[in-house]
């Protein structure tokens, strides 16, 4: 009697210790599948945000210091919006830089032109691991500026 309870008991462990590995292979399986995964995620889909270097403010300073308006926008005292969408990437870069709207005389060109000079980011993280992200970008064009 005694011989049978004690095989239950280890039966019983050697179970508990098979599920708990299979639980630790199914997350770090779910970390590798992260880290070599290539989608791109929504904002709203990630646990932490992409971020520029500091915040907003500094990205929108970065994007004014560079940006050089074409001699028509000077000249016709425009004042308008740029509309943009990027990927940022698990390193921090930008990639697929899209206009979504301008307007004209060479703004949007200008503003994808300035978003590749911009330094590296920090990536967008989802269950403690970097994942790519898409981010949209505005940016004002002012007479004043």
């Amino acid at each position: 009697m005694i011989k049978k309870i004690l095989f239950i008991i280890i039966i019983l462990g050697l179970t508990g210790c098979k599920k708990e590995n299979e639980q630790k292979r199914s997350e770090k399986t779910e970390k590798k599948s992260l880290k070599n995964d290539t989608t791109v995620y929504n904002i709203k889909d990630v646990d932490i945000l992409p971020q520029y270097a500091g915040d907003t403010e500094k990205l929108q300073a970065f994007i004014k210091k560079n940006y050089v308006k074409s001699e028509e926008i000077i000249r016709e005292e425009i004042q308008a919006g740029i509309f943009a969408k990027v990927i940022i990437e698990k390193d921090g870069s930008l990639s697929n830089i899209e206009i979504i709207r301008d307007f004209g005389y060479g703004s949007g060109n200008e503003l994808v032109r300035v978003l590749k000079l911009c330094p590296k980011w920090t990536p967008a993280i989802k269950d403690g691991q970097p994942v790519r992200c898409l981010y949209g970008i505005h940016y004002y064009v002012l007479i004043d500026d």
